[in-house]
């Protein structure tokens, strides 16, 4: 009987599928469950990057006043 692998989402290994774990539709070695799952508690995983979430016009215009309240300050 054959052991099929797979591939680590992480560190992109192979191992044998009976060593990884799911998450999310992604494969974990052993080895790398750790860090997957520190960067999950983190916020740094499962997100994704390519979506850009703009300040509102309002928002933007607060920074501004903020900057140059600052730097008539400075």
């Amino acid at each position: 009987m054959s052991d099929s692998t797979g591939t680590c989402s992480v560190c992109l290994n192979n191992f044998p599928e009976t060593d990884l774990i799911n998450h999310n539709d992604q494969q974990i070695c052993p080895n790398c469950k750790e860090v997957y799952f520190q960067r999950i508690r983190e916020g740094l995983q499962g997100h994704d990057k390519s979506i850009l979430h703009y300040a509102s016009i309002g928002r933007r215009f607060v920074a501004t006043m903020i900057d140059g309240v600052i730097l008539w300050v400075v």
